[in-house]
């Protein structure tokens, strides 16, 4: 601030950008938005506001040379902004596809719509068939992986470690693949405390009295390790509105890296929670009874959908099955039939059927 040798910056960041259902991202492209597509002018274009609010309606651009200016405000209203056609930019890759065929849209510099994670979560639970000295390299396998020191390596070989570490080291590359959320029902739905490590640990408990009639198993997930990898990203619209992350089109999967990635970035959280195994003849039968309920959930998911232009606005509905268990997972703490579905979801009609189930809470 009290600089006697400033100079205005050279530059300064835009507050527009363009980017499409397709992940691509590129430059506003002024001149063709204040001349309305028209070619030729090559003129300086000016940027200005004319309030203090700094809202799009009182944002300009202006050219200096033919002096045609036009309202930011025209450039998010779809019908009119005419900015032609999508880039295919790939600004974190440094390269375009060529052929994308999605509209561009204008976003402002930091809008939450901008970037939204492409993410897939699974529990660290052990594998079927280990033995303890297989579930101590696991756990140990970071400090294992450097053990280059030979005195370190014979020991390990001395010991008949060497052989089952470096099954466990390659047990990773190959191309097999299993459904993570079976995996994880088959363990918690039969809990194992001979299969319990440092980061899993389950305690089955009694199931209380009142609930009996609805639970058959209640089972303390004491340890537990959640793992969430970045596979990739969207723009514009958000994996959230879609039932499952594997259901996000791959055309609207912004790619990490260039090529097909090795690995991916991933979290790691350690945590506890609890896993409740309903009676499945029950709860069929209750599901079974929803005919009305389930049909004004299934007119307000397809307007949602097609509110949103996702394709085949009347596909993806999870169920009624799916509503109970989700909501039951969100309002275990609620009194007695106060709440039950995700606020901003209640429906009446919905509401008082769940009543049954949720009576006892």
């Amino acid at each position: 601030m009290n600089c006697n040798r400033a100079k205005e910056p050279p530059a300064v960041p835009a507050r527009f950008l363009v980017a499409c259902k397709g992940g691509h991202l590129d430059d506003f492209p002024w001149s063709r938005f204040v001349h309305r597509g028209a070619a030729g002018c090559q003129g300086t274009l000016r940027l200005y506001g004319v309030g203090v609010s700094g809202e799009t309606s009182e944002v300009f651009v202006e050219c200096t040379t033919c002096n045609v200016k036009r309202p930011m405000i025209d450039a998010f209203d779809r019908t009119r902004a005419g900015l032609g056609s999508c880039t295919g930019l790939h600004p974190q890759l440094g390269h375009a596809d060529p052929d994308c065929e999605e509209e561009p849209r204008t976003l402002s510099l930091g809008a939450s719509n901008g970037w939204f994670s492409l993410t897939l979560s699974a529990l660290s639970i052990p594998e079927q068939g280990e033995d303890e000295l297989t579930r101590l390299v696991t756990d140990h396998w970071q400090t294992l992986a450097d053990a280059t020191d030979v005195a370190v390596l014979a020991y390990l070989r001395k010991q008949g470690a060497l052989a089952p570490i470096q099954a466990h080291h390659g047990a990773g590359t190959g191309e097999e693949k299993a459904d993570l959320k079976v995996r994880e029902w088959e363990v918690l739905s039969h809990p194992d405390p001979g299969h319990n490590t440092r980061d899993f640990s389950l305690r089955e408990v009694a199931v209380p009295e009142q609930w009996r009639p609805w639970l058959r198993r209640v089972v303390l997930a004491e340890r537990l390790r959640a793992v969430t990898a970045l596979v990739g990203f969207t723009r514009i619209s958000s994996p959230r509105d879609f039932g499952d992350e594997l259901e996000v089109p791959e055309a609207m999967r912004a790619p990490i890296s260039r090529e097909p990635p090795t690995f991916v970035p991933a979290t790691e959280v350690r945590g506890e929670g609890i896993f409740l195994q309903f009676d499945e003849g029950r709860l069929a039968a209750w599901c079974k009874a929803q005919r009305e309920p389930l049909r004004t959930f299934v007119q307000a998911h397809t307007a949602w959908r097609s509110r949103r232009n996702i394709p085949e606005p009347e596909a993806g509905f999870p169920g009624v099955r799916y509503l109970a268990l989700h909501t039951f997972a969100h309002e275990t703490s609620c009194e007695r039939g106060n709440k039950y579905l995700d606020r901003g979801l209640l429906v009446e009609t919905v509401r008082d059927g769940l009543t049954p189930l949720f009576a006892d809470i």
